[in-house]
């Protein structure tokens, strides 16, 4: 396999016996790779964006199952036939955030049992789950063999607990949610198969970011899909107070990912923001993610409604932003052309968001710069 980087340095790439290198942006995700693929370490990949990162219309409807086909999904299938151990068995906000019942529709793999809803603070992916009135399971079935959940949450002192249990057998663990507030890990390990999740509340409210499920014998890379729908800009840059380290830009901090994939501007030019306010926010969420790992940004593709030149104006400012910082652009704004030259093609499923052949070639364009 030999796969053409036009910007590539010197640092040769863990998967390349035929001469791939990455580009010099991305010496921290080199290195990541070799610990994966020597069974150092796992990679945990942040895809940080909108509705067109969460997948909306990727399945030929609006949002039912729009995970599954999402470009995070298909990128982690991209990463494993090149043969980089990566996989999207994750969650991460609740994403399509409209009702618990819809965003269980978005994404099947997760249940929404008893009081578990959303909370109101804004955090990655959107807001948390959240279950402060009682009993109630929050399952999460990823559909493939693993033996280890490493539980995102969020804590403050007076919160409450949950506990992990897999299948509806016996507690594996208790998640104390009642300390300093701080988006928080612990992981939960349990025999391997295929294994149901449960999240119990046990006492006092709860809230739940999110999971990344996997193999603990086994080092991968995990993508996880934190497109949150609707949001600009300014949603990934909200703050609140006496909670503000869980909304996004400190979260994603707390969450330290090893690469941030980053697209966002549809709903800034639908929603006319000014552009140099969607430049420094874009730079806010920039630099976040480069406080742990690499940064890649994707521009966004062509909506129908909006004229072609105003959307570059955008796009030219995200590059502006991603030069200042050292962050590589993959221009997929310039690859999909128009919405009419897109739409033609079959990548778009409406005026905004692309079809699951759209979404791959997003993928297939950030694999293109990962492997």
């Amino acid at each position: 396999m030999t796969l053409a980087h036009p910007l590539a340095g010197p640092l040769a790439s863990p998967l390349a016996g035929e001469g791939v290198s990455f580009p010099p942006e991305l010496a921290g995700w080199a290195a990541k790779v070799a610990d994966v693929q020597s069974g150092a370490s796992d990679a945990l990949v942040l895809c940080i964006g909108d509705s067109t990162t969460a997948g909306l219309g990727s399945n030929g409807h609006a949002y039912e199952n729009g995970y599954a086909n999402s470009w995070p999904v298909q990128l982690a299938a991209l990463l494993r036939s090149a043969g980089l151990n990566a996989r999207a068995d994750s969650f991460m906000g609740a994403r399509y955030n409209v009702t618990p019942a819809e965003d269980a529709e978005y994404d099947p793999r997760l249940t929404f049992g008893g009081a578990w809803g959303f909370g109101a603070t804004s955090t990655l992916g959107g807001p948390a789950m959240y279950n402060a009135e009682g009993a109630g399971t929050l399952a999460f079935a990823p559909g493939v063999n693993t033996s280890a959940l490493d539980v995102y949450y969020l804590s403050l002192n007076g919160l409450g607990s949950a506990t992990v249990n897999v299948n509806g057998g016996s507690t594996l663990a208790t998640v104390d949610m009642n300390q300093a507030s701080a988006v928080r890990k612990q992981t939960v390990t349990a025999t391997l198969g295929s294994n149901t999740w449960n999240i119990v509340r046990a006492a006092g409210s709860a809230y739940m970011l999110g999971a990344v499920a996997r193999n603990a014998a086994v080092k991968q890379v995990s993508v996880v899909n934190a497109g949150w729908s609707s949001a600009t800009t300014d949603n990934w840059n909200y703050t609140d107070t006496p909670q503000n380290v869980w909304n996004p830009l400190p979260a994603i901090q707390a969450v330290a990912p090893d690469l941030s994939i980053i697209g966002l501007g549809i709903n800034d030019w639908l929603n006319t923001v000014d552009v140099e306010d969607y430049a420094t926010r874009l730079g806010n969420v920039i630099d976040a993610a480069q406080a742990s790992g690499d940064v890649l940004l994707w521009t966004e593709v062509p909506s129908n409604t909006i004229l072609l030149a105003t959307m570059q104006e955008y796009v030219d400012a995200a590059k502006a932003v991603a030069a200042d910082k050292g962050v590589l652009v993959v221009d997929t704004f310039a690859q999909f052309g128009s919405f009419s030259a897109a739409n033609g093609l079959g990548w778009m499923f409406d005026d905004a968001h692309p079809t699951g052949t759209g979404y791959g070639v997003i993928a297939q364009a950030l694999a293109d710069r990962l492997i």
